[in-house]
């Protein structure tokens, strides 16, 4: 019984959604290699000049970044709007939060094949396995309503943050629209991923351990997983804010202690 409920925790969901999880991996690399050869097509300086300066790897990879970010955007509205017992159930089920999960896994199936591929440091394979994990347990299905908020509020940034990296790349980093991206992404980052991210998964951390004492969850080990996974990425999210603060810094011509940083 105990090696079937192992088995069911990570067979059941490739054989329940393996639809979504092999079309959204095939569909990663449409939109790769579709993005390249549409930008080599229609901007042929600007091509020329993202494989000169060996970006044009980044270029792509953020181009499928930005698709996935915007289809887990779509998970906004659900967060306010189901009805009330399946947003405070952790095992309650929604179709399109199902199928945007499934997308996901495809998604980070993809971005490990990235890391393996082009040889990636090791925090982005850290990052891309946590993420799998956290996805591919939430279709048990798992935690529903937090995939909503994390998937749906936390990519609003990430898309952002690809945008200004993408003009960076392509060698357009002057102007007002480079200046607004950065803006904006500062601030999008700042309110939704620590002012409003890290209280919310204080809140969770308390919902989830709850949970775990209980003895009612489907299994402790995905939970702990859960959790880890969760901290892992609040401590890059202020290691990434620091970040974000000390090039503002710069920007604005900021001094810290008796260094001026410009």
């Amino acid at each position: 019984i105990f090696f079937r409920r192992k088995m069911d925790l990570i067979v059941r969901p490739m054989m329940e959604n393996y639809v979504g999880i092999l079309s959204s991996f095939v569909g990663c690399f449409v939109i790769q290699f579709g993005s390249a050869a549409v930008t080599r097509k229609a901007v042929p300086k600007t091509w020329e000049h993202l494989e000169k300066t060996n970006n044009a790897t980044e270029f792509l990879v953020r181009c499928v970044s930005n698709v996935h970010g915007l289809i887990t955007a779509t998970l906004i509205p659900s967060f306010f709007l189901l009805p009330a017992e399946i947003r405070n159930d952790p095992y309650g089920y929604d179709p399109y939060t199902q199928l945007v999960l499934s997308i996901s896994v495809g998604y980070f199936l993809w971005d490990l094949w990235v890391c393996v591929h082009y040889r990636w440091p090791i925090a982005f394979w850290g990052h891309g396995i946590c993420c799998f994990a956290v996805m591919y347990s939430g279709l048990h299905p798992f935690f529903h309503q937090q995939a909503r908020f994390f998937l749906g509020f936390f990519e609003m940034s990430t898309v952002l943050l690809n945008v200004y990296k993408q003009l960076q790349a392509c060698g357009h980093t002057s102007g007002p629209l480079y200046l607004w991206v950065g803006l904006v992404f500062s601030a999008t980052f700042t309110v939704v991923r620590i002012l409003i991210g890290i209280p919310y998964s204080i809140w969770w951390w308390g919902y989830a351990i709850s949970l775990f004492r209980s003895g009612k969850a489907h299994s402790r080990v995905v939970i702990i997983m859960h959790l880890v996974s969760n901290l892992a990425l609040n401590v890059l999210n202020l290691v990434w804010w620091k970040g974000i603060l000390v090039l503002a810094g710069r920007r604005l011509g900021f001094t810290y202690g008796e260094t001026k940083v410009d």
